[in-house]
């Protein structure tokens, strides 16, 4: 299976192990990652912003070399994608910037929204076995904090399962007819406990 990590793929060592928070990783040592499509930025933290010596990100500049701030945006129903003006669609063509890669956040130095980029991040298959949160679909009792380890066909089940669920949610709730409701359900909820933990790739 394909996830998503920003950052090394070696085991690191977890300060919040042991503390009593959802995030708090599940071990000593290993990383957190994200299935493929399923990446929750905000969960990013301070690495954030490109103030920050680990960013995960950089500030999107214009032609003068200025950081960008106030760009509004709008999200296509139809398209499940977020739209820009025309001018700063044009400018993230001509950097070759993706608008999945477009975000922004607060610059702590002057209070002030600028608009940011992510870099590339690593992609890789892993099939071992992960801790995640899907314990409540699969009639399971946490290990650890809100975490369960399971083999990768068990965590492919609990995601399959999990996806009916939020569909099914959305079209109940949000008035969506199944026959328009075309994107992903879960791609339109908040992504914080599709993370995952990993103790290392063998």
């Amino acid at each position: 299976m394909k996830f998503i990590r920003y950052g090394v793929l070696s085991p690191q060592k977890q300060v919040t192990y042991g503390n009593d928070t959802f995030h708090a990783a599940p071990c000593k040592k290993g990383f957190y990652a994200f299935p493929k499509n399923y990446v929750e930025h905000f969960l990013l933290g301070a690495t954030n912003n490109p103030n920050n010596s680990s960013s995960k990100s950089y500030w999107i500049k214009d032609e003068n070399g200025n950081k960008i701030s106030g760009v509004d945006c709008d999200w296509d129903t139809k398209t499940d994608k977020t739209t820009y003006p025309k001018e700063f669609t044009d400018l993230l063509k001509k950097l070759k910037i993706k608008k999945s890669q477009v975000s922004s956040v607060e610059n702590n130095k002057d209070g002030k929204y600028y608009m940011i980029a992510y870099k590339k991040p690593h992609k890789f298959d892993y099939n071992g076995e992960i801790w995640h949160h899907h314990y409540e679909i699969l009639k399971m009792t946490p290990m650890v904090g809100d975490w369960i380890k399971t083999d990768i066909e068990t965590y492919k089940t609990a995601l399959k399962l999990l996806r009916h669920i939020q569909k099914r949610e959305i079209l109940c709730e949000w008035g969506y007819d199944e026959n328009t409701l075309k994107t992903d359900g879960l791609k339109l909820y908040a992504k914080d406990h599709l993370e995952v933990f990993i103790e290392k790739i063998k």
